[in-house]
């Protein structure tokens, strides 16, 4: 038996393992604070708080767990003497001016093919240069520096300590080496002792005595890796495909490669899950927030929006009659990495109807999507999709017919289930779930949009 925990920006999702079944869930969300200038943060407390609970809910079960593993989101970074404790997470945009005059250096340059993070606001290394340039004193207040990860391992087992796949993503540890980058470490003004040490994602350790009381029973616990590189796992074993694309509050397009490969432009990133698997990709920031937004200004709510969508779709005519919708309302990673960039219709006319725009921003964070798709990897024989947007039946016809690839659905293509693929390799193969297969004639009509699209696009990425 096995105890998976996911912590995922909106939510702290656990499930117990027997075989490849699942016997007990328990999922509650996390609250994320939002400040002027772009600061983004959750309390840590809390998310143990959570897990704490969902732990004590599992004792109700008749079976006991011989190991639990953990999967945390990538781009943490929790400063240690605060109080209450604040973890930055990855749509913090504090660092984005700082990013934006890295990107024009040489050293970026560096960074980027020594670590395989992209320069972005995101990534823990431009949060840590924009507090040095910003606010020097406090900066130098803080002795100690980790991730949610290192933070949820010294709670549970007493050690201050990551995992590379997290590593991989802070733009800190030289994922040639598999250490921190030392001149990083220099141009930050940090040594290595300020940081977790590191440890592979496989590597087991015993939970503290308190720990072990509380649960009640003996077990280990599997450090685990970063929430996409076990969606990317998750998705090769139950659907067979090493293309997945996550379409939930975000998105991202993966690769699950066996070596390490960097974009020569530094497009892309490139992540540690294990010794003989990574992670290439590309990331979106528009994904169900955008249908969020489309909630907010169309309806009176999202649910609304959902409830219509079918409807909608329904009166509508595939390309929405001519409008395009540039998707870039929360600015973009993939592959423009500009937080400067918004969103934007274009070929709007007189007669187009609210329905249209409904569809054409539909359309746009599909259309987007491709656009990262095609750079990484232009022809797949089968496309693993996951995410609440792929929930809906008719857009999962829309979305093989944009991506002009067979696509199938899986509810396993979570980390959870990753998870419990990392402590367990001998899983080869689940039960393969439906595949959606492409319909040629509307996969034509969209590649016409599409085309105007990418033109557009293309432009746009010049500019910036």
């Amino acid at each position: 038996m096995y105890f998976t925990i996911d912590i995922g920006t909106t939510a702290v999702k656990m499930a117990l393992y027997d075989q490849e079944c699942v016997t007990f869930t328990y999922q509650e969300a996390v609250e994320t604070h939002f400040e002027e200038h772009g600061v983004a943060y959750q309390h840590p407390e809390e998310i143990k708080a959570i897990i704490l609970r969902g732990l004590m809910k599992s004792k109700q079960q008749p079976v006991t767990f011989e190991q639990i593993i953990l999967s945390t989101p990538m781009h943490t970074l929790i400063p240690l003497q605060t109080d209450p404790l604040r973890m930055y997470i990855w749509s913090d945009q504090q660092a984005s001016v700082t990013a934006k005059e890295l990107k024009q250096t040489e050293f970026a340059k560096t960074c980027y093919q020594k670590t395989g993070t992209p320069i972005h606001p995101m990534s823990p290394f431009c949060k840590l240069a924009s507090f040095k340039s910003e606010k020097e004193n406090w900066y130098e207040s803080i002795h100690y520096w980790g991730d949610l990860k290192a933070y949820l391992m010294d709670w549970l087992t007493g050690q201050w300590v990551t995992d590379y796949s997290n590593a991989s993503a802070s733009g800190l540890m030289n994922s040639e080496l598999f250490c921190w980058d030392c001149d990083i470490l220099s141009y930050l003004d940090l040594d290595q002792t300020q940081l977790p040490e590191l440890a592979d994602t496989t590597t087991q350790f015993t939970p503290l005595p308190t720990i072990e009381e509380k649960i009640g029973h003996k077990f280990t616990i599997m450090i685990g890796a970063s929430d996409g590189c076990l969606a990317s796992l998750a998705g090769k074993i139950s659907t067979k495909s090493n293309v997945s694309i996550t379409l939930g509050t975000s998105g991202a397009v993966r690769v699950l490669t066996t070596k390490r490969t960097l974009d020569p432009l530094g497009r892309f990133f490139c992540y540690y899950l294990t010794k003989d698997q990574w992670v290439i990709g590309g990331p979106t920031n528009n994904g169900g927030k955008v249908l969020e937004w489309i909630g907010k200004v169309f309806y009176d709510s999202k649910e609304q929006l959902y409830a219509q969508l079918p409807e909608v779709l329904a009166q509508t005519t595939p390309g929405a009659k001519g409008v395009l919708f540039y998707p870039y309302l929360f600015g973009e990673r993939a592959p423009l990495w500009s937080g400067d960039i918004t969103a934007a219709y274009q070929g709007i006319r007189w007669e187009h109807e609210r329905t249209d725009l409904i569809r054409a921003a539909i359309e746009g964070v599909l259309f987007n999507l491709n656009f990262i798709k095609q750079l990484l990897i232009h022809e797949t024989p089968l496309l693993s999709v996951s995410g609440g947007f792929f929930q809906q039946p008719a857009l999962l016809e829309i979305s093989a017919a944009i991506f002009q690839t067979p696509i199938c659905y899986s509810e396993q293509n979570e980390p959870t289930f990753g998870a419990y693929l990392l402590a367990n390799r001998s899983v080869e193969q689940v039960e393969l779930p439906e595949i959606h297969p492409v319909n040629h004639k509307l996969s034509a009509t969209y590649q016409t949009a599409y085309t105007l699209f990418s033109s557009g696009l293309t432009k746009i990425s010049e500019q910036i």
